[in-house]
């Protein structure tokens, strides 16, 4: 069962996992990714006033605007597309699974940190050598990816 980028959309996270569990089968795995509450670039972000993050995470286009609502979730408020939660750290998956009768078999982060339109400023010798460290760490990057199976 695959679970991309829809744990941060539920109203009721604890019953999809119930429910994950109930119909998977013995040894059935569930791949799950979500935004990563301890990314370190989200943690820099939230510290810069709120205007200049909006203009680091908003890419191009109306279409586009609403695309981190892990920052901006009031201006999504009212939409079905609206972050419900904001995530969840490799850490804390793994202890929901445990919790949920899960054994996390893998547990990374990944994700570049900020937009195109950002990292396209800068010359390529300048974020080459940041993109390579920050891939280098298993910690830190803007999404959480886990492989559960069930127990």
């Amino acid at each position: 069962m695959i679970a991309s980028e829809i744990y941060e959309h539920l109203y009721d996270p604890p019953n999809f996992l119930r429910e994950a569990h109930r119909v998977l089968r013995p040894h059935g795995r569930l791949i799950l990714t979500t935004p990563n509450t301890e990314s370190l670039v989200l943690m820099f972000l939230r510290r810069l006033p709120r205007g200049w993050a909006r203009r680091v995470l908003t890419r191009e286009g109306e279409r586009k605007r609403y695309l981190h609502p892990e920052f901006f979730g009031d201006v999504m408020a009212d939409s079905v597309h609206g972050h419900r939660i904001e995530g969840a750290s490799p850490r804390e998956l793994s202890r929901l699974a445990s919790k949920y009768g899960f054994r996390q078999i893998v547990s990374t982060t990944w994700g570049l940190p900020f937009s195109h339109a950002f990292w396209g400023r800068l010359p390529s010798w300048i974020w080459m050598p940041i993109m390579d460290h920050l891939h280098s760490l298993d910690v830190g990057l803007r999404h959480s990816l886990v492989v559960w199976t069930k127990s």
